[in-house]
């Protein structure tokens, strides 16, 4: 397990500035938005701090509950955003997929992370 240091702070800071640098919010709209984070991670962690959320999912709980969140139905008109890594991007997707969201923009990778998100069909 990782220890949150000055250094990873700092990292998670600048992407959360890039995901600030957005157009209007979903939250300023009123919308639904989930947040997908892991907090083993602080890039992650940092992220999530920073984005306005109605619902998040944590992946370090998530992953022991098996995704139970996400095995039920969703809120309508519910946004996603998330840093994850590659890896949990492409499960989760699938399943985010399968619940009547689709892929919103290009994801984004940085070294060990990936910038997405999902909207409403």
């Amino acid at each position: 397990m990782s220890a949150v240091t000055r250094r990873g702070l700092l990292k998670g800071a600048a992407v959360a500035g890039a995901a600030g640098a957005l157009p209007i919010s979903a939250a300023a709209l009123g919308a639904q938005r989930l947040v997908i984070y892991d907090s083993r991670l602080p890039q992650s962690l940092a992220f999530a701090r920073t984005m306005p959320a109605t619902h998040a999912i944590d992946l370090a709980e998530a992953h022991e509950t098996r995704f139970a969140v996400l095995r039920n139905d969703l809120p309508e008109g519910l946004t996603v955003e998330a840093l994850t890594r590659r890896s949990d991007m492409v499960d989760l997707r699938q399943e985010l997929a399968r619940q009547g969201l689709r892929i919103s923009g290009s994801p984004r990778y940085g070294t060990t992370l990936v910038r997405w998100s999902m909207k409403p069909r």
